[in-house]
């Protein structure tokens, strides 16, 4: 699917104050403008399009941070982006595209996680979720971000459930609010509080365990 000339133009690469280079893309407001003007054209491979190049990797992190496996989330990406193009002419617009892009890929992520399980006949145990809860202990989103505790942080979230680790990283990575979690996963907002609040602890302990304290 190829981008046309109706795509936004991108911005050209800039520096900071530390010579690092950043890429500033068109603005979120112009990207979802641009996406449904497509849509309502019924110009489906160009919004397609655009979304494989505005939020791909988005998708593929979200995925391969669920299944664990890299393989398994190019699968999981390629599967996101076909439902995308089906689904689009329904999109309600109730959500950004980039958050209903999202939602698909965590469904077709945790699919792939229960399709692993029955194959390897066996279960990811839920004993996370009676650990003792500290309901003042937090991690900070900027944690998802840095570079030198991302394999450790990985490393702890293996221990947790396939819903539990998506719900975790739904509300620190992403920062949605346990309502938006909800929309996507199909749960109660205060099951899913639930589940973050008793996980939270047993994360920190990981990675205090890893010399990686928060």
């Amino acid at each position: 699917m190829s981008a046309t000339s109706e795509e936004p133009a991108r911005t050209p690469a800039t520096s900071d104050a530390l010579g690092r280079t950043i890429v500033v893309g068109p603005s979120v407001g112009l990207i979802e403008e641009t996406l449904r003007e497509a849509v309502a054209s019924g110009d489906l491979q160009h919004a397609v399009s655009i979304l494989m190049r505005e939020y791909g990797d988005a998708v593929f992190t979200r995925a391969r941070r669920l299944v664990m496996d890299r393989h398994l989330a190019k699968d999981v990406l390629q599967q996101t982006f076909l439902e995308a193009y089906r689904d689009l002419r329904s999109f309600g617009g109730r959500s950004s595209f980039k958050s209903w892009l999202l939602g698909i890929a965590t469904h077709r992520a945790l699919d792939v996680v229960r399709q692993r399980r029955r194959e390897e006949t066996r279960t990811v145990s839920d004993q996370i979720l009676l650990a003792t809860t500290d309901e003042s202990a937090t991690i900070e989103p900027a944690l998802m971000d840095q570079p030198l505790r991302l394999r450790a942080l990985e490393e702890c979230l293996r221990a947790l459930s396939s819903e539990v680790r998506a719900a975790v990283l739904m509300r620190f990575q992403e920062g949605m609010s346990y309502e938006e979690i909800a929309r996507v996963s199909g749960d109660k907002p205060g099951t899913l509080h639930a589940r973050v609040t008793r996980s939270l602890p047993v994360l920190r302990r990981c990675l205090e365990e890893k010399g990686m304290s928060p």
